[in-house]
């Protein structure tokens, strides 16, 4: 076991170096300003160089003054776009595994097809006509839309980066209203002893249940009017180690008064829960209570930094606390524990068949075991005390998402079949953000559609851009 945390980081090296390189070169090749420029591969080699344009210095994005030279390094978009780009990658390894989820005999449907997981159809599967290309009209982030978008936040990276994003915001909100309305925010986290033994099955239902009757317990609701809780957000989180599985939950707690020091109160309460379903007794570890730095720091590790949220009223809602702070869309796992991510990056990287299944199980495990389970949850009238409209299903904050976006271009079936069989998807969000529909189309042109004429002279890329935007109006069926 101690082999597999030890290859841990040499996977990762292996996967970006696999799955990356050589893409920022890719990406500026198509932009341009007009559609009769020739393409900017031409400009790197010293042909009609434009007054900036894009090049990779030190394995980094640089943009380059073609006169002076100046180089100004593009460091944060680089490490956005490839974080999305190992997103896409290690959504297209989830849908690999994911084939195998319902075992030997999958279930069919009333037309006799096999049901998988969702997550093998997502952003692969056109429900449309067309794929389209969107943009956000306040944060410039491109998506697709009229494909399936499986919103399962345990298996697939690509729609958990989206929903955990605004859930993200969500709980800024809250943490950042807080002292004005006299509440104190603290991190608490409940664990419970684990073996390698123990199936994450078992042990998530374990836990769930626990939690659950803890709540309940009449000592537990009497401390909670004693300090005034408002309510908790809770998040339900999974990690494998040595030890096996380890599902724990950490909640922002809510109250008016200081809870920091009710730690023995409390863990006297969630060992008695966890004895009587089942579990071991968890030892002084078991509960531990932090305070609000720590929920702060938890909020931003769970989403990115992104768009600024309205309360119901309209009015806007700033984060000033996460700024500094560490930001991800994914925490990845510490040393000597995997995340889900991490799993999938090592199923990835694998060259072994053996490793290869033994990741492949584990992932398959986990997404049974999480099949059904929220993984954010707020407490009752919680929402309501922070001014937030009802909280959304997974599906809805995906939906919101495309109703505030502007259409860029739709993508017929033969160009989406080629992105997913190039895995080139998250280099066409790249495209639209930076050059809109016009790199996207230079990008499918002269990878597909350019060879149809390559017989024939003619500045044919105009006449397929004249085409290419009328789809707009017309998609192709």
């Amino acid at each position: 076991m101690r082999e597999v945390f030890a290859d841990k980081r040499k996977a990762k090296k292996v996967f970006y170096a696999t799955n990356q390189k050589f893409q920022p070169k890719r990406e500026a090749r198509y932009m341009s300003n007009s559609s009769n420029r020739a393409p900017l591969s031409q400009g790197l080699e010293g042909i009609e160089n434009p007054p900036w344009y894009i090049r990779e210095v030190s394995g980094r994005s640089a943009l380059i003054d073609a006169e002076t030279g100046e180089i100004e390094v593009l460091d944060d978009s680089q490490k956005t776009k490839d974080a999305r780009r190992e997103r896409y990658n290690l959504m297209d390894s989830s849908a690999e595994i994911l084939r195998s989820f319902h075992g030997d005999n999958p279930p069919k449907n009333v037309h006799g097809h096999t049901i998988s997981h969702r997550t093998c159809k997502c952003n692969r599967v056109q429900i449309a006509p067309t794929a389209q290309v969107l943009r956000s009209e306040e944060r410039r982030k491109a998506f697709f839309a009229g494909v399936v978008q499986c919103a399962s936040v345990w298996t697939c990276p690509v729609c958990a980066a989206k929903i955990n994003e605004r859930k993200a915001n969500e709980m800024r909100v809250a943490f950042n209203q807080a002292p004005e309305l006299g509440l104190k925010a603290h991190l608490v986290t409940f664990t419970a002893p684990h073996t390698a033994g123990d199936t994450i099955g078992d042990l998530s239902q374990k836990m769930r249940d626990s939690l659950s009757q803890f709540w309940a317990e009449r000592q537990v609701k009497k401390w909670k009017k004693e300090r005034l809780v408002a309510g908790n957000i809770r998040s339900f989180e999974v990690r494998y180690g040595e030890n096996g599985w380890h599902p724990h939950f950490h909640l922002i707690v809510f109250s008016e008064a200081d809870i920091s020091l009710d730690k023995g109160r409390l863990l006297s309460k969630w060992q008695a829960v966890c004895l009587r379903n089942g579990l071991d007794k968890p030892n002084e570890y078991g509960l531990d209570i932090q305070d609000g730095s720590k929920a702060g720091e938890y909020i931003c590790k769970f989403g990115s930094d992104g768009e600024i949220l309205e309360k119901s009223n309209g009015s806007k809602v700033t984060w000033d606390a996460a700024d500094e702070m560490t930001k991800g869309n994914t925490k990845k796992g510490k040393s000597g524990s995997l995340s889900p991510w991490d799993i999938l990056r090592l199923f990835s990287s694998a060259t072994d068949d053996k490793e290869k299944r033994r990741y492949h199980g584990l992932f398959v495990h986990y997404a049974r075991a999480m099949k059904g389970t929220s993984q954010i949850k707020w407490s009752r009238g919680l929402r309501k005390i922070f001014d937030l409209d009802a909280e959304k299903t997974d599906e809805e904050v995906l939906a919101e998402q495309e109703d505030s976006a502007k259409l860029l271009c739709h993508l017929n079936r033969e160009e989406w079949r080629f992105l997913i069989r190039n895995k080139s998807r998250a280099l066409v969000l790249e495209l639209a953000e930076n050059g809109g529909s016009e790199a996207v189309a230079r990008y499918l042109y002269e990878s597909i559609h350019s060879k149809l004429n390559a017989s024939v002279s003619g500045d044919w890329f105009s006449v397929f851009y004249r085409d290419f935007i009328s789809r707009k109006s017309e998609p192709p069926s």
